[in-house]
């Protein structure tokens, strides 16, 4: 293209025609001169690819010019002609044909014209490969697809080019020899198909076929889910894209299908259905909006005007349509739920950690969908939140609900990737988590610390009369070697306030241990408890003369609260006012007014 840019001053002195022949020569010199190069950044170029390439950028200065038209349909007409074989067609097909085909204007019909031609050949060697009956010739074309998957658009084809060869494929599954179907399962779940005809075929023969046949079925599952998510978060200007819509509807009849293949008697079959569902979980949780922030929303408890109840109810009808979308794949999700609970038991462990897996992800999808409901406030003050009765939220809920059993059980598995996966699970699932707190408990001394913390930070979603059984044991994690344990413990039994009383004295100690973050979390805990804090008073006067200032002014304010409560902390108060930072000296005079005030 230089090279042509170099003579342009030359075509603009010659008629139409000349123009043309030109530029056709000097597409052949450079096409001579230049040795083989990529197309993309995986294929090796042939010459007749390489002319085409070239010929695509034969500039049109003048789309009404019917000769440079002429010139440019005769010349590609004769670059096509010359590919030869499959390769050189896929080659051709990948290479820039513009940004969009669909365009309307004279130049743009040239090269779809042409471009289809190409997609025609190119799709007809593969379709006659697929039905040849030779078992060779099925499994090249087959592999062939599995490897290029949906990288080429195609005329009429808005999941690629490839998906136009899908029903190929699907009667292929029906075919006697194992290999065949095998290749032809593969190359289905990567070519984009429709999910309505593909995933009751994959299904089918989750149900029917050989071990080999199985397996390759959980695969396309497996790679469905895939192929859809990659092209939704293709942010490019070219290529095959993917809705959120396409994903739910894929992710509906994987989720389906894939619940056949859970109690299959091949360990690879049943660990691939469910990493098929752990997929689509994690697509289905990536899919739900967040919550509009609550400053962007009327302030709940005031009579609302007639402009913020309209505002609420668009964003309540707008939630409610979104979740609506979804039901169908939370739905599909909840009903595979008790199979992915009896694999909590299974004797693979990594069977039984993509189980778990996904049903963190459903869970994480639950809590969004709760979250989301939470966030609408009430039309009137006083009245409770619209939350509906029944839907993908409820849904989730009750399979979750269901398999609580399985995965408090599984917090003594002997994988620690199985533990933590449930102890995610247990996290998310809040309150609902409560059967499992004496399990959640004896997680706080687990050798893993990212199962230490995950059991503490679950354990600060429950009600606190029912997680108070944890608190001697939150209050040894108050020591442990890595800060983000003691810090979620911390925080959890200020979520406890006084019901956590049985751990002031750990806390009295943990007021003069660690770094400054640890040691304000453990006085914010202390001023939660509220008087039954009051052992702790002698710590926090220690606190007092922390070299760091803030530990010195959160430890002010915590004997503050304490009031009368806190006297034998005075004369430490006392020196705090000369302290050399205004917020200390400020927090120790308001603590001593507190404390020595007449109630």
């Amino acid at each position: 293209m230089r090279h042509i840019q170099q003579y342009r001053h030359i075509f603009a002195y010659l008629p139409g025609l000349l123009v043309a022949a030109a530029a056709l020569s000097m597409v052949s010199r450079v096409t001579a001169q230049r040795d083989y190069r990529t197309a993309s950044d995986e294929e090796h170029s042939t010459p007749a690819v390489d002319a085409l390439k070239d010929a695509l950028k034969i500039p049109v200065n003048d789309p009404n010019n019917k000769e440079e038209l002429e010139f440019r349909k005769r010349v590609l007409q004769e670059r096509v002609n010359a590919l030869q074989g499959l390769r050189e067609l896929y080659l051709a097909l990948l290479q820039e044909w513009g940004d969009d085909l669909d365009r309307e204007d004279p130049v743009t019909a040239i090269d779809r014209a042409v471009h289809e031609q190409v997609a025609n050949r190119f799709t007809q060697i593969l379709r006659d490969g697929l039905k040849s009956g030779n078992p060779d010739q099925q499994i090249a074309a087959a592999n062939f697809l599995a490897e290029i998957g949906v990288k080429i658009r195609g005329p009429g084809a808005p999941r690629g080019l490839t998906s136009t060869l899908a029903t190929d494929l699907i009667a292929l599954l029906k075919d006697k020899r194992p290999e065949v179907v095998e290749s032809a399962g593969r190359a289905l779940g990567r070519v984009n198909p429709d999910p309505q005809a593909a995933a009751p075929a994959l299904q089918g023969l989750l149900k029917s076929g050989s071990v080999i046949e199985r397996r390759a079925a959980a695969d396309a599952l497996v790679s469905l889910i895939q192929v859809v998510e990659v092209l939704s978060k293709d942010k490019g200007g070219r290529g095959v894209k993917a809705s959120g819509q396409d994903i739910i509807e894929i992710g509906q009849y994987v989720a389906q299908a894939a619940g056949t293949g859970l109690r299959d008697g091949d360990v690879v079959v049943r660990r691939r259905c469910a990493l098929a569902l752990q997929k689509a979980g994690a697509s289905l949780g990536e899919l739900i909006s967040t919550p509009r922030a609550a400053s962007t929303l009327p302030p709940p408890g005031r009579k609302l005007s007639d402009s913020e109840k309209k505002d609420i109810q668009d964003y309540q009808t707008e939630i409610q349509k979104e979740q609506a979308d979804e039901a169908g794949l939370a739905r599909a999700l909840s009903e595979a739920g008790s199979e992915l609970a009896s694999l909590l038991k299974d004797p693979d462990p990594e069977t039984r950690l993509v189980a778990a897996r996904a049903l963190a992800e459903m869970a994480n999808a639950q809590t969004r969908f709760a979250r989301q409901t939470e966030s609408i406030p009430p039309l009137e003050p006083g009245a409770s939140s619209p939350a509906p009765p029944s839907g993908p939220e409820a849904s989730l809920r009750n399979a979750l609900k269901a398999a609580l059993p399985s995965l408090t059980q599984a917090l003594r598995d002997p994988d620690v990737r199985v533990r933590l996966a449930a102890v995610t699970a247990l996290e998310m699932l809040d309150r609902d988590a409560v059967v499992a707190v004496d399990a959640l408990t004896r997680a706080l001394q687990d050798r893993d610390i990212f199962v230490r913390w995950a059991a503490a930070r679950a354990l600060g979603n429950l009600d606190p009369a029912a997680g108070k059984v944890a608190v001697p044991q939150l209050a040894k994690l108050l020591f442990d070697p890595d800060l983000d344990p003691r810090l979620a413990a911390a925080s959890t039994l200020e979520h406890y306030g006084n019901l956590a009383g049985a751990a002031v004295p750990e806390l009295s100690r943990a007021v003069g241990v660690g770094d400054t973050e640890i040691r304000i979390a453990v006085i914010h805990t202390l001023e939660a408890i509220g008087p039954e804090s009051r052992p702790a008073v002698s710590a926090l006067a220690k606190a007092l003369y922390s070299p760091d200032d803030r530990v010195r002014q959160t430890a002010a304010e915590a004997l503050g609260r304490l009031g009368p409560l806190a006297q034998t902390a005075l004369p430490a108060l006392r020196k705090a006012l000369d302290d050399p930072v205004g917020n200390v000296r400020k927090a120790a005079a308001a603590a001593l007014i507190d404390i020595t005030r007449k109630q």
